[in-house]
């Protein structure tokens, strides 16, 4: 039993460093695992109440938000500035 523990234990230390990598979000638009989150820089800020969240894609470069925990939709307006991908 102690044996069956320890390797859970070895996995779970060799697993961890990968763990940002399989928690991001999966691109609609090219299916991989590449959005990262970003604020613009607004004129005006959201209205209270509003949770809207911004994703850039690091593979295709496409934009998307989100409201609340609703489907990412793609951005069409050039009201939200780019984000250049680092």
């Amino acid at each position: 039993m102690k044996e069956l523990f320890m390797i859970f234990v070895i996995m779970a230390v060799i697993l961890t460093p990968f763990l940002p990598a399989l928690l991001k979000g999966k691109c609609p638009n090219c299916g991989k695992r590449k959005l990262v989150t970003y604020e613009p820089d607004l004129a005006e800020p959201n209205a209270p109440g509003t949770y809207i969240a911004y994703f850039n894609c690091q593979n295709c470069e496409m934009r998307f938000e989100r409201n609340k925990s609703g489907p990412l939709v793609p951005l069409q307006s050039e009201s939200i500035p780019h984000i250049p991908v680092q």
